[in-house]
């Protein structure tokens, strides 16, 4: 790949320190991505960077090191892979907080409005819990800035903002515009899992991620249900995109026997790792299901076809899930950058690889590939998919629940199913 310099003399050359960041990424590519990457395909994406670099160095006033950033962005595009990318800091930073659950902030999930932003859900012990935010209010005003009309990325940088500071606000509730309020704002944890009692002898746990302690958080709860008398679970992951694999393997181990494999581990078609049970697990002999959709994702894929492979009887209900059968693997860059990028193709206990195909020139999912088909398929409209979500995080938020309840066809097959004995 040549570089050119010269032909901007105002422009100062390019440090051993960015030559080395670059090289670095390439290597960490080229060692780290799933696939063997041909000679003839290199030659493509290092022809593409070089262009990269060539038009910025000529045409704009970007430095080197937004230059390089280019130049990696587009060596990752070129890949036509959905899940590896390159981030910069913020893009960097926002990754983490999203792994965690945490985030700084007033503590509300939000959505457009003609007027503002809409309050959909208030978190629990946050500073727009304790200055009475409620559900349906829209953010009107934010430092005395009318925010009618603004893009929501812009609403939510002029929210946000580090814990310890303050934000005045004005909503609209009912129709009426409300005295400003002051927010403080703070490190605000998401919730994550809520269990109940879904039928006489029947529990449920619902969890939206797989978090570093999701697994001592779902056995906690599973233990609280058995002393209500809940003799079968389900495990409820619809929705949830995933998250750490040690995580998923802990909790799918105590569902299975000694010495049963959870999920193997591909890089360039070799096994690169594979996690085991090691004795029975506690929950071994209880009877569960587990409900998916189309947004069940990664390590949600991992538990449901795990459970699917290895127990008897009929484990997994609901519909298709996303998808998603690689892992990815983080190189930060030390400076608050970092490459994203897909490292294994996981595989169940019986060999399967449930990942979706890709158009190899676009990259994108082919539509009606790949996913956990599940054991007994349960359809529902979007329309009510999402006012079982709805409702679902309501619970989880620990907020009242829609009236009426929206039916949930799934859970109650789920619920039939488990009564009937059929899942064992």
């Amino acid at each position: 790949m040549i570089i050119i310099q010269g032909e901007n003399p105002s422009r100062p050359e390019i440090t051993q320190n960015q030559l080395s960041r670059l090289v670095r990424g390439l290597v960490f590519i080229d060692i780290k991505f799933v696939d063997p990457i041909s000679t003839q395909r290199w030659d493509a994406i290092l022809q593409s960077m070089a262009e990269v670099a060539r038009q910025e160095y000529a045409r704009t006033n970007q430095g080197w090191d937004t230059i390089i950033d280019h130049m990696l962005q587009k060596a990752f595009k070129e890949l036509k892979e959905p899940h590896s990318t390159y981030f910069d800091a913020a893009q960097t930073q926002a990754f983490m907080q999203s792994m965690t659950g945490k985030f700084s902030g007033i503590g509300v999930g939000m959505s457009s409005d003609p007027l503002g932003m809409k309050v959909e859900l208030v978190y629990p012990n946050s500073g727009a819990s304790r200055a009475d935010l409620r559900e349906n209010d829209v953010i009107a005003w934010v430092d005395g800035r009318c925010v009618k009309g603004l893009p929501v990325e812009d609403i939510v940088k002029l929210i946000g903002g580090p814990a310890g500071t303050s934000v005045v606000i004005k909503i609209i509730r009912d129709g009426q515009l409300r005295d400003p309020v002051k927010i403080m704002r703070a490190e605000v944890e998401a919730p994550n899992a809520f269990s109940k009692m879904a039928s006489p002898g029947i529990g449920y746990v619902y969890f939206s991620e797989f978090r570093e302690k999701t697994d001592k958080q779902v056995f906690s709860l599973i233990r609280e249900l058995r002393a209500q008398g809940a003799r079968a679970v389900i495990l409820d992951v619809r929705g949830n995109p995933g998250g750490f694999v040690p995580t998923v393997a802990s909790i799918a181990s105590e569902f299975l026997r000694d010495k049963d494999e959870i999920v193997s581990f591909k890089h360039q078609g070799q096994v690169a790792a594979k996690a085991v049970t090691k004795g029975d697990g506690i929950f071994a002999d209880i009877p569960v299901i587990v409900l998916i959709d189309g947004f069940s994702a990664s390590a949600s894929e991992i538990l449901s076809a795990a459970l699917q492979d290895k127990r008897r009887g009929y484990t997994v209900i609901g519909s298709r899930s996303y998808g998603k059968g690689t892992q990815q693997v983080i190189m930060e860059q030390g400076d608050g950058r970092s490459l994203k990028i897909t490292e294994n193709r996981w595989h169940t206990p019986n060999d399967r690889n449930i990942d979706a195909r890709h158009d190899p020139k676009t990259g994108e999912e082919i539509p009606g590939t790949g996913g956990v088909v599940p054991d007994i398929i349960v359809s529902v409209t979007a329309e009510q998919a999402a006012k079982i979500a709805k409702d679902i995080r309501l619970e989880l938020f620990g907020r009242p629940l829609s009236n009426p309840r929206a039916p949930d066809p799934v859970l109650d097959k789920a619920i039939e199913v488990l009564s009937s004995g059929k899942a064992r």
